[in-house]
């Protein structure tokens, strides 16, 4: 079993290939498909066109990222700091913001319907943020 250290080694690399490919300098588009992201500092860092179903971005703080046009199908951001986070246009069916902070979030054009992540054993997952903070 891989390290919880070398796991995020390895988000770190993604998406510094990823902020190369958003501004045309090579790298790629990042792709963190499942993958265990939470309780990571993603603030202020341009996520905008990631595929990232199924992913747990569980008490991450998340202030003013963006994700414009992301694939963050089933994701989970429970207990994360999303304030000024940019969703505007990405896929968010069936995602959870259990105890999320939300104040100031954009989800213009965002979809936010249920979903159903058949690689996480979840079954229907409605997009859920009852609990959230969006003040």
């Amino acid at each position: 079993m891989r390290s919880k250290q070398k796991k995020q080694e390895d988000v770190v690399t993604i998406i510094k290939g990823h902020i190369l490919h958003v501004h045309g300098r090579g790298g790629a588009r990042a792709n963190l498909s499942s993958r265990d992201v939470t309780g990571s500092d993603l603030s202020r860092i341009c996520l905008k066109d990631i595929i990232a179903p199924g992913s747990d971005f569980s008490r991450c703080i998340l202030l003013a990222t963006d994700f414009t046009g992301s694939d963050l199908f089933c994701a989970k951001f429970e207990r994360s700091d999303c304030r000024r986070t940019n969703f505007s246009r990405a896929d968010l069916r069936g995602a959870s913001f259990h105890g999320a902070k939300l104040s100031g979030v954009n989800f213009k054009g965002a979809d936010l319907r249920p979903g159903r992540y058949a690689g996480a054993g979840w079954g229907e997952q409605q997009t859920a943020h009852s609990d959230a903070d969006m003040e």
